[in-house]
């Protein structure tokens, strides 16, 4: 079968244009050495590797669930289940590097509060986020949950 797909139409053109040009303008006129940037150039960059940061995190999250899933296939084991388990311990490692780390440097104190607060937290946060965007389109007052 033939697929009529042009990746490099129009609007890819206009994208590394401003690509090229945005990355030609920071080399230009970013600071070389200990001097400092204005804050006029500064933040638009740091809101350009903010945005770039975010898709690669998206990127990689989607690609990352979508192994899982297939792993799932192949071993047979429900969603859920691989969302419970696995998801969750992928999802906890960044916490046990932080916290591991803040042991390391002596704060094993905070390492251990960081151990139940941030999952605390997450838990708070979303919940209450979430039966609020429940409430708020449902309109009706719950008195249980």
């Amino acid at each position: 079968t033939s697929f009529d797909v042009n990746l490099w139409g129009w609007k890819m053109g206009i994208f590394v244009a401003c690509t090229f040009i945005g990355g030609l303008m920071i080399l230009r006129y970013a600071p070389g050495g200990d001097g400092t940037m204005a804050a006029v150039l500064a933040v638009p960059i740091a809101l350009y590797g903010f945005v770039i940061a975010a898709t690669w995190i998206d990127w990689i999250a989607d690609k990352l669930v979508s192994l899982l899933g297939f792993l799932g296939v192949v071993l047979r084991i429900p969603n859920y289940i691989m969302g419970i388990t696995v998801l969750a311990w992928g999802n906890s490692m960044a916490d046990l590097s932080a916290n591991v780390a803040m042991a390391r440097k002596g704060l094993a104190n905070m390492a251990i509060t960081a151990c139940f607060a941030g999952p605390l937290f997450n838990i708070l946060v979303g919940c209450g986020a979430g039966f609020g965007v429940l409430r708020s389109v449902t309109q009706k007052e719950f008195n249980y949950v």
